[in-house]
């Protein structure tokens, strides 16, 4: 007798068109309980991928998610509900009026170092809605406002009284322009004496001196390694003309004091362009504790008591390095300086491991030959350039008492 056996019935395949598809949930369709969550997980301060993983669970897309997000952020009412009530977005483009520009602007000007979320909380304030910070910073670059260093200034630079004093230097330094000739003139007298202006300053420099921009592959950082310790800084004495280039210069050091100042002046005054007595001179230095007045007066009415063209002083107004062109002087001396630095790197780094007592001495030595060196960065044509850009840039914006920061 044969077993019954019953029949193997195949089932059917499912395949997947005829499998139910999950509804998508796109910004219409959410419940109340998912705004709330959405809301409540972007207040405690989750991050993207957090609060995109979590509506995940809930079958919430990432682009939903993604807009939640960005309505959040938008929209100022601090009721979570309210923050992402369903509906379209608001036009972002049209709320963007001029008059938040002009707040923003304002805003700015008073406050140069806000950040943006700084400057978003200023628009929530003023007009009770706020724009995504991404969409500030497009906002800032339209009107021309970048993201740049800052440049430190002293609050004195541009007050009233130091206005007031760059304007008096200015008129005093245009009639002294308009009543003499260059020192080199060769065309007939017209009555104006000849003029040898000298602007004297000093600044450090050092071995540790570095560029501040490098290169290297990309998403690595530049690395510089630094020595140790630096040593002694030397300090450069300098005095040119925008007739003459660079006039003199010494290096000191130790430190400089009022009687180290007085013998470079000595020195300066010793040129054979001073004693041949052919012109008038004037030195035009600033307010430092070094350039003792006093004392400085004394050494020139010696010398006037021998000469027909005077000597004289013209001390610069308070806060206005710009005045000086030698403060250009530093700029392209210390940036020809580095480069020829970064040559010697390898010597430098020697000195890491020369005996202690020869260390100073040798980095000394390196950057001693290095401001020998570079001493050609300062070219006639360079002072010409500069004096031509105090007399078109910053004298008319003192004569017209102008605020000026450089």
């Amino acid at each position: 007798m044969n077993e019954d056996i019953e029949p193997t019935v195949a089932s059917p395949e499912v395949t997947q068109a005829e499998t139910p598809s999950t509804p998508k949930r796109t910004r219409h369709n959410l419940t109340e309980d998912d705004l709330i969550m959405a809301a409540n997980l972007y207040y405690q301060r989750n991050s993207r991928a957090t609060i995109i993983t979590m509506l995940k669970g809930r079958g919430i897309s990432a682009s939903t998610t993604y807009q939640l997000i960005r309505e959040i952020e938008d929209n100022p009412s601090h009721s979570p509900t309210a923050r992402i009530r369903p509906g379209p977005k608001k036009d972002t483009v049209g709320r963007w009026t001029p008059e938040v520009t002009n707040c923003v602007l304002n805003y700015i000007s008073d406050h140069p170092l806000a950040t943006l979320d700084m400057i978003k909380d200023k628009i929530l304030e003023t007009f009770h809605f706020t724009f995504h910070v991404s969409w500030i910073h497009r906002k800032l670059e339209d009107n021309l406002i970048t993201f740049k260093s800052t440049h430190i200034q002293p609050y004195q630079t541009n007050s009233e009284e130091i206005i007031e004093d760059r304007y008096i230097y200015a008129n005093e330094y245009m009639q002294m322009l308009h009543t003499h000739r260059h020192v080199f003139d060769t065309s007939p007298n017209d009555g104006r004496r000849r003029l040898l202006k000298l602007f004297i300053d000093e600044s450090h420099f050092s071995v540790i001196m570095r560029r501040g921009r490098g290169r290297a592959r990309k998403n690595f950082r530049v690395i510089d390694p630094i020595l140790p310790s630096a040593g002694h800084h030397v300090t450069v004495i300098v005095a040119v003309s925008d007739d003459v280039g660079l006039f003199r210069y010494e290096t000191c050091i130790e430190k400089v004091n009022g009687d180290r100042f007085n013998v470079f002046l000595d020195g300066c005054l010793n040129h054979e362009l001073v004693l041949g007595d052919s012109c008038e001179v004037v030195l035009i230095m600033d307010n430092a504790s070094i350039h003792r007045k006093q004392e400085i007066e004394a050494i020139l009415n010696d010398k006037n008591q021998l000469r027909t063209n005077q000597i004289s002083v013209s001390y610069l107004p308070r806060y206005s390095p710009f005045l000086n062109i030698a403060e250009n002087v530093f700029q392209m001396w210390k940036s020809a300086a580095k480069n020829a630095l970064e040559v010697r790197r390898n010597e430098i780094a020697a000195t890491i491991t020369a005996p202690w007592g020869t260390r100073l001495f040798a980095r000394l030595n390196i950057i001693l030959d290095v401001i020998n060196e570079t001493t050609q960065a300062v070219t006639v044509q360079k002072m010409r350039d500069c004096h031509q850009r105090l007399v078109e840039e910053f004298i008319p914006k003192s004569l017209h008492r102008l605020p000026i920061t450089t």
